[in-house]
């Protein structure tokens, strides 16, 4: 439901829907609000084991949505980068330039990478040159993260200066 824009955004209710953002890139610059919990134990099956894709790829293909989980969690996420092409910016979101992430938890996350840029919620986060910040406000993470790499963090793995992580915690071991 909805249309992805400020006053009407899409309603993501399940793993499906969570999916549906991150396989099209024509997606990530659009409205999102999350209606229940997710479980995403699923995911350390997908693609060959490799598990979840995350929204916003690389580091010239980023997330400039927003997306409110309205205090709703996303549980056992599972993240398996240690090829070559496909191992900076990881996190449920890998890339976030301008965009926004708020009231969301993301817990009992299993991140397994050789890459750069490593996060439970987001890998990289930056204004880049517009001048308008990136937001994680009120976010949480627990979980795993084993990482060959650098820039790394239980939350956010990398933040430019004007980018802001407020009212936010982790628990990431």
């Amino acid at each position: 439901a909805g249309d992805g824009s400020e006053g009407n955004p899409y309603q993501i209710a399940n793993l499906e829907n969570l999916y549906w953002i991150t396989a099209d890139k024509l997606n990530w610059d659009k409205n999102y609000i999350q209606t229940s919990d997710i479980d995403a134990s699923e995911t350390r099956n997908w693609f060959d084991g490799t598990g979840w894709k995350p929204i916003g790829s690389g580091f010239y293909t980023p997330f400039k949505g927003t997306y409110n989980g309205q205090n709703h969690n996303i549980d056992r996420l599972y993240i398996y980068r240690n090829f070559w092409g496909e191992i900076d910016c990881i996190g449920l979101f890998g890339l976030v330039e301008n965009g926004t992430i708020q009231n969301l938890n993301v817990s009992n996350i299993e991140i397994i990478t050789g890459g750069d840029y490593t996060g439970a919620l987001a890998g990289y986060i930056r204004d880049y040159y517009s001048g308008q910040n990136s937001y994680i406000i009120n976010c949480s993470s627990s979980g795993r993260i084993s990482v060959d790499g650098e820039y790394v963090g239980g939350l956010v793995g990398y933040s430019t200066r004007n980018s802001s992580i407020t009212k936010s915690s982790s628990s990431i071991s």
